[in-house]
């Protein structure tokens, strides 16, 4: 019945509650890089990939499309411009919504490529036998990255994916593991 805000507050109360002990068998290490990773997510790439839904006119369109359908009619434009003036306050902020579109770019592929620095030839993310909550963090942001409508097509997405081979089999790898269903489709 409580309402939290933030994912890593959701996870501390899921730990706490239902004594979940998915990182018990981390190293200090592992624990530090998972933490690491975490930032790197949400502390960064969550921006870059903020911007692309409300700072640009390419995500503007896409979630307008996307969110109309699902608002009252007579409420949806209200709605959709509390939205979008909400999160340009955020980019503003966070101080995201003040540097030039090629930047923020580029600052998304130093973040995908530091993931991918991280992982180089591991299977997972912490260099751990099974996957772990880490892996599917990684996957959440980078798959929007990777898979999600808006940003897969991206020319810079798409380059960055070529680039970084190991990333892409490791997302791919997640993915079939995470959404069995989605591979099954697509092989249908």
């Amino acid at each position: 019945g409580t309402v939290l805000d933030d994912s890593r507050r959701i996870l501390k109360v899921l730990h706490e509650k239902l004594g979940d002990t998915s990182t018990n068998n981390l190293t200090e290490r592992q624990r530090a890089e998972g933490r690491l990773v975490q930032d790197l997510l949400t502390g960064s790439l969550y921006w870059v990939l903020l911007h692309h839904n409300f700072g640009t006119d390419e995500g503007r369109t896409f979630l307008q499309k996307t969110l109309w359908s699902q608002i009252p009619a007579p409420l949806a434009p209200l709605i959709l411009a509390m939205i979008f003036r909400k999160q340009c306050a955020n980019l503003l902020g966070a101080g995201f919504g003040l540097l030039p579109h090629e930047e923020i770019v580029e600052l998304g592929r130093e973040d995908l490529r530091a993931i991918a620095g991280l992982l180089g030839t591991r299977t997972y993310i912490l260099d751990t036998t099974e996957p772990t909550v880490y892996d599917s963090d990684v996957y959440a942001f980078v798959g929007h990255f990777f898979f999600g409508p808006l940003m897969a097509g991206r020319t810079w997405v798409k380059e960055i994916r070529h680039e970084l081979v190991l990333l892409d089999r490791y997302m791919n790898r997640m993915r079939t593991l995470l959404y069995p269903d989605l591979e099954k489709k697509k092989n249908a």
